[in-house]
């Protein structure tokens, strides 16, 4: 019984060091992403042999240590004292457990004193680490904190794009848009004679990024940036970011207590990283602090400057939506001139021509099919360096259309509405009883319309003939809560 014991012990323990994804997988049925992480951040410093069928295979520390340990509890029987089960002892696999969470904490003590050395490095005063450093708190051993839990849920790479859109482009922020384009007018325009950005663009980035000043994130940045730099994918990026927030701190531009943002560590009203801010901030009323964070001058400015150094091009439009003929099935990402577009059969979403310049525009298909398509100019690409996400990029390309005309809810319709979003909306209008059997046409049409009036009229206060953009969003969110609550 001894030895069979033993034998088990090292036959687990051999099974553990290899870091294959289907040992992962047997070994972590109920935790696979989790347990995936956890043999990851061991490869990093770990040997890896690619001699396994031609599969990688990873030895992390954890899986060494634990190898050894089982040689010696088949070796001498157990590690204090006599052999077969109840020989094994001081040994048990929470102890193993307890001395993994202690080599963690030990490894955030480390990754401390080497911020505090980059910090010194890098020009920080020592007061300034002094107050800053002992706030840097080890995450969870084993528990993904808030943090890593928003760095693997990011909407702009897990939302469709119809849904992204949806729940950005609503009509209350486009008229709020429009009315703090009108409000910071005199700001606005003289941003733009020094820069030339025109004022809906910073008024769309300003939506999307901050909701106007309204969402600018409540977590204390400095503790986001150490979290993701210690445990998370892209850990030298995220140290050069926390040295950078350290620095603004010490200049005084922001008090440090204040410094707060979105959990990757971008703040203020336009979400500027650290080291971006460093590189492009401006100090816009000339009291010689530069505070992005609550100064909506400074803030402005600082996005407009910004703007300008990655070659924005003033005067030039950022492109638009388009209809595809049919059966013409260009790649995304290809390059024409408008004129060879023209050729092709490529109108606006609305059927007008396109203008007949020998500009070169991009075909962006932001989910895959040609349902729903765009063409786009350079300063395009300056959204996409801004955030490389064709999701935000084409909504603040849209929202700035939006805010840069009264508003109309047909207009509003019409950018909102994507052939996938008519779809869906068509399926819960069905569901529902609002919609008859059949009808799921992917078109917006007279029975689509009628089914919407019906619906706005049973669930908000917008009951009249016009369909407002808000009850699609609404009609959305309650299906979103829907689903929630029954997980």
């Amino acid at each position: 019984m001894a030895g069979c014991y033993r034998a088990s012990c090292l036959v687990m323990m051999l099974l553990m060091t290899i870091s294959t994804e289907k040992t992962r997988r047997l070994l972590f049925p109920q935790d696979a992403e989790a347990a995936s992480l956890c043999w990851r951040a061991g490869g990093r410093w770990a040997p890896s042999f690619r001699r396994y069928g031609g599969r990688g295979v990873r030895l992390s520390w954890r899986s060494v240590v634990a190898f050894a340990v089982a040689l010696l509890v088949v070796a001498g029987g157990g590690i204090e004292g006599g052999g077969g089960i109840g020989g094994v002892g001081g040994f048990s696999l929470a102890s193993v457990a307890r001395a993994d969470e202690a080599a963690h904490y030990a490894k955030f003590d480390q990754f401390i004193l080497d911020i505090t050395r980059e910090a010194e490095l890098a020009g920080v005063s020592r007061p300034t680490i002094a107050r800053v450093v002992p706030r840097l708190v080890a995450p969870k051993y084993k528990k993904p904190s808030v943090v890593e839990q928003r760095a693997r849920t990011q909407p702009e790479a897990r939302a469709p794009f119809w849904l992204y859109r949806l729940f950005r482009l609503t009509s209350s922020r486009v008229v709020s848009g429009r009315a703090l384009m009108t409000i910071h007018s005199d700001s606005l325009a003289s941003i733009e004679r020094r820069h030339g950005i025109e004022p809906k663009y910073l008024v769309a980035l300003w939506g999307i990024e901050s909701t106007f000043g309204n969402n600018r994130g409540r977590h204390w940045t400095p503790q986001s940036l150490a979290t993701l730099a210690f445990r998370g994918r892209r850990s030298k990026f995220f140290r050069k970011e926390l040295i950078a927030a350290m620095q603004i701190i010490d200049a005084q531009h922001v008090p440090m207590e204040q410094m707060v943002g979105s959990w990757a560590g971008a703040g203020g009203h336009f979400q500027f990283m650290p080291t971006t801010f460093l590189a492009y901030a401006v100090d816009a009323n000339g009291d010689d602090r530069i505070n992005v964070w609550q100064d909506f001058d400074d803030a402005a400015e600082s996005a407009a400057h910004f703007l300008r150094q990655i070659r924005w091009q003033p005067g030039q439009r950022w492109g638009y939506r388009v209809q595809l003929p049919s059966g013409y099935r260009p790649a995304h990402n290809t390059r024409q001139s408008l004129v060879d577009w023209s050729r092709h059969g490529v109108r606006r979403v609305n059927g007008s021509p396109l203008p007949e310049i020998e500009v070169e525009a991009k075909l962006i298909l932001p989910d895959k099919t040609h349902r729903t398509a765009f063409l786009v100019y350079h300063n395009y690409g300056r959204f996409l360096l801004w955030n490389r996400s064709h999701h935000f990029a084409l909504t603040v390309g849209t929202l700035a259309d939006l805010v840069d005309r009264p508003y109309d809810v047909n207009v509003h319709l019409a950018h909102v509405l994507t052939p996938d979003l008519i779809l869906r909306a068509q399926h819960l209008l069905i569901r529902d009883g609002f919609l008859a059997e059949g009808q799921q046409s992917g078109l917006y049409d007279l029975a689509t319309h009628q089914a919407l009036l019906t619906w706005q009229g049973a669930h908000s206060s917008h009951n009249n003939a016009t369909v407002h953009a808000d009850s699609v969003y609404k009609l959305f969110l309650i299906e979103e809560h829907r689903k929630a609550s029954t997980r």
